[in-house]
């Protein structure tokens, strides 16, 4: 377990890293959807994760929490990110995002584990079913997302690479004028 020192208050999240690989892929995929023009916050490349859970602003020592997560015996295994999508659908887009096909059982368990983790310590748990996926982009508003609409069609099946899950990390989030900065305090290695 690494760690660094708490700030006062911290944005934090957990999430999985994907690799390099995937990244490259996700941002080329990103370039060809900028062509429609739509009215989309993209996310960076160096920003791109899976985010398996939200803990928002706390003052809670970075510590406290990395401990909590510690005795997490979730085993590794291979993930694989295929296909675009949106949420709530692809008529109507509020999120775009990569899939996951191959690892969802295994990011569902632990993003179940993590919920039961980190209860104790105050984070209230998820009132709806996790959903594994890549964020790639947030609409703004209505522009153009017909256009978006025929650049995503027939990327359902869209190859963007394999992942190892090996650890999974505590992030915080600084936001600043060219949007957010993520900084890993914390990772916990899986079995």
């Amino acid at each position: 377990m690494e760690s660094h020192e708490k700030n006062s208050r911290s944005r934090l999240f957990v999430a999985v890293e994907i690799n390099d690989e995937c990244r490259a892929e996700v941002s080329r995929c990103i370039e060809g959807l900028k062509g429609a023009g739509a009215d989309v916050g993209w996310v960076r490349p160096e920003n791109l994760h899976i985010t398996l859970k939200f803990l928002g602003s706390t003052g809670m020592q970075f510590e406290a929490i990395l401990s909590a997560l510690q005795p997490i015996a979730q085993r590794k295994f291979e993930m694989t990110l295929e296909g675009l999508g949106a949420f709530p659908n692809l008529n109507g887009p509020k999120v775009i995002f990569a899939d996951v096909t191959e690892g969802r059982e295994g990011l569902k368990t632990l993003a179940s584990l993590l919920e039961k983790a980190l209860a104790p310590l105050g984070f209230a748990e998820e009132g709806r079913e996790f959903h594994p996926h890549l964020t790639i982009g947030r609409v703004r508003s209505p522009k153009n997302l017909k256009k978006l609409n025929e650049k995503m069609v027939g990327r359902e099946r869209q190859m963007f690479g394999k992942i190892s899950v090996v650890r999974f990390c505590l992030v915080k989030s600084e936001l600043g004028a060219n949007g957010p900065v993520y900084t890993n305090v914390g990772e916990i290695q899986l079995i």
